[in-house]
């Protein structure tokens, strides 16, 4: 028994929702690195303003 072929079309929409979700991911690990670089200046902010 073969396999299921999928189409062109639908090859292009699960790679497009890929990149969407990569994309999302992307964003989500941006955020935690930022709020980290914020918590750091925070604990630190005494060093760094004179």
């Amino acid at each position: 028994m073969r396999p299921k072929v999928r189409s062109f079309e639908e090859l292009v929409n699960a790679n497009k929702q890929a990149i969407q979700n990569d994309k999302q991911a992307m964003t989500n690990v941006e955020k935690k690195v930022d709020q980290r670089h914020v918590r750091s200046y925070e604990n630190h902010k005494s060093q760094y303003v004179n």
